[in-house]
């Protein structure tokens, strides 16, 4: 029987709305881009544990050459099952009729969610070239589709209490189509996917509650107790419209007088940063001070070294 094997290539994101590595059991949909009597065309293959592979018992290798290539995706759900990001995926725009994942359409959450599962997610693996009669294991290496901002908060020592009570991110693309471009190579040569992106439909993310933002020097820098906001975008070139506005209660003194409100604004196309582009994770740190400052990181979602963008399943 035919076999696969899903390389995880993807960063903790921490949301199982995210393709998980720890979990990574979705079926994929995997299509054979042979011309002659594909095997496979948008298959669905199911996982199985005893033995951690993708197969269907009726697939069978013949002596003749293969190539595939698959897609996994992750609807995003809320508690009650509805409401989340959605995938659609549409007709291969160089082949009518075929729906191999080469184009899609993602439609995030409307407004930023209280669940992190209701972002979608979609990975699209290399091609892979075989030869039936050596009846390989099939490895498929997966690329991420979506951006991932994150952005985290923390206080200096002169604010021995601060609160924040509200964060927005105006003017959100949070739907798209992608559209294949370029596939990247499947023989490791140092080719990526390559998607042409047109984003639609724009929301303001904002987080509402309030959270008590610990010292600076209380852990490693991106530690999950300064995680404020994390979410999933199409890829987004940042405009005039991108603005993130974080309001907060500082205090000089613990247990002292009431604490002042506080609004600081930032233009996210002024700074360093002016694509949230799809596989990387955007990293935005803002510290109160006497102030409030902030920077911006860009991580490749990364752990192999031999090509940028290659990813695996968090």
């Amino acid at each position: 029987r035919i076999e696969f094997y899903g390389r995880s290539v993807f960063l903790q994101a921490g949301t199982k709305g995210i393709v998980p590595d720890e979990n990574f059991t979705q079926s994929i949909y995997v299509t054979d881009d042979t011309e002659e009597n594909p095997i496979f065309n948008n298959t669905e293959i199911t996982f199985h544990e005893e033995n951690g592979l993708w197969y269907t018992e009726d697939a069978r290798w013949s002596d003749r050459q293969y190539r595939f290539y698959a897609y996994i995706r992750s609807q995003g759900t809320t508690p009650a099952g509805t409401g989340g990001g959605t995938i659609e995926i549409g007709e291969d725009l160089t082949t009518p009729g075929r729906k191999s994942g080469t184009h899609f359409t993602v439609s995030q959450p409307e407004s930023y969610p209280e669940n992190e599962d209701a972002f979608a997610d979609f990975l699209l693996s290399y091609p892979v070239s075989a030869n039936g009669a050596d009846k390989p294991l099939v490895t498929l290496d997966f690329e991420r589709t979506m951006a991932c901002v994150e952005l985290y908060m923390d206080r200096t020592q002169n604010n021995p209490e601060v609160t924040v009570t509200s964060v927005r991110f105006a003017e959100v693309y949070k739907s798209a189509v992608y559209s294949l471009y370029s596939h990247g190579d499947g023989d490791r040569n140092g080719m990526k996917n390559v998607w042409q992106v047109t984003e639609s439909g724009r929301s303001d993310y904002v987080f509402t509650g309030e959270k008590s933002l610990a010292d600076r020097d209380a852990g490693e820098r991106f530690d999950e107790q300064y995680l404020v906001m994390r979410f999933l975008v199409p890829d987004q070139d940042l405009d005039e419209k991108h603005i993130l506005t974080v309001t907060y209660r500082a205090s000089e003194s613990a247990g002292g007088s009431v604490p002042a409100e506080n609004t600081a604004t930032f233009a996210l196309s002024e700074y360093d940063i002016n694509t949230w582009a799809y596989g990387h994770k955007i990293r935005y740190y803002i510290t109160i001070d006497t102030g409030a400052s902030m920077e911006g990181v860009v991580d490749q979602w990364r752990n192999v070294d031999y090509i940028e963008g290659t990813f695996l399943p968090d």
